[in-house]
């Protein structure tokens, strides 16, 4: 699998139901292998049960790092949106600092922004043309600033301006770094599967040494390790799924800049 590959591209119910059913082959197989193997020992499953505790605590460790990496990301990706609000609040209003017709313009362009700002969140296909279109932005607003502070050197007004839109800029693209570009490595999706997989085989295993069938218990159980896996990738995904980062912060932004335009 490239390294390219979108593993959010996968919506969250066919990953459940993906996932589900190799488990659960991955059991099946074992089973059938179990039983093979079983016929003509004597003693066939004698120390498998030591080998299946130790599997599984290696998966339960696996999980829980993967789950710490997803949580974290949630966690900042909340943090930033409160701080890009703020600071996005704090630049609309340093604008009155400034004098028109610099500040009309700037203040527009910021509204714009915040616009797009949540367009793109709740139309998520729009996403790369929102990307690009918010750079535009940004290079107009500091270019416009930067200009405007030229000629008026000495102004401790303009500093304090020129100082929070370049946090708004910053965080912008640390906003952006952590929820699109910074995600999971592919790499690590693959060790929790590869890993949770082979569980799989080798309980089956044991379950066909003992010439067991799959039972409800085994599909519990493949279910339940199924289920981990999708709410781990619920809560590294943005806009899909139950953990949805609340754009409450920048909705009231918005709408208090709206209010202000009318």
């Amino acid at each position: 699998m490239p390294e390219t590959f979108d593993f959010d591209s996968i919506p969250l119910m066919l990953l459940l139901l993906v996932t589900f059913a190799v488990f659960l082959f991955s059991m099946w197989a074992g089973i059938v292998y179990g039983r093979r193997y079983a016929k003509g020992k004597n003693e066939p499953g004698k120390g498998f049960s030591v080998i299946i505790g130790g599997q599984l605590t290696l998966v339960a460790f696996m999980i829980a790092f993967v789950f710490g990496i997803a949580s974290s990301r949630f966690d900042m990706k909340r943090s930033n949106l409160l701080e890009e609000a703020n600071s996005i609040g704090t630049t609309y209003l340093r604008t009155d600092l400034l004098a028109d017709p610099v500040r009309s313009e700037l203040k527009n362009l910021l509204k714009e922004y915040v616009d797009l700002r949540l367009d793109a969140y709740f139309h998520p296909e729009t996403l790369q043309e929102a990307l690009k279109k918010s750079d535009e932005i940004l290079d107009r607003l500091w270019k416009l600033s930067s200009a405007y502070a030229e000629s008026q050197p000495s102004s401790m007004t303009v500093a304090l301006y020129i100082q929070s839109l370049n946090e708004t800029i910053d965080l912008h693209t640390k906003r952006v770094t952590v929820s699109i570009v910074q995600k999971i490595p592919i790499a690590i999706w693959l060790a929790a599967y590869l890993l949770a997989i082979i569980c799989m085989f080798v309980i089956g295993f044991e379950s066909g040494i003992a010439d067991a069938k799959l039972s409800v218990p085994g599909f519990l159980f493949a279910l339940t390790f199924a289920l981990v896996i999708n709410l781990i990738s619920d809560l590294d995904r943005s806009r899909e799924g139950m953990f949805k980062v609340s754009q409450q912060p920048m909705i009231e932004l918005q709408s208090k800049i709206n209010s202000e335009v009318r």
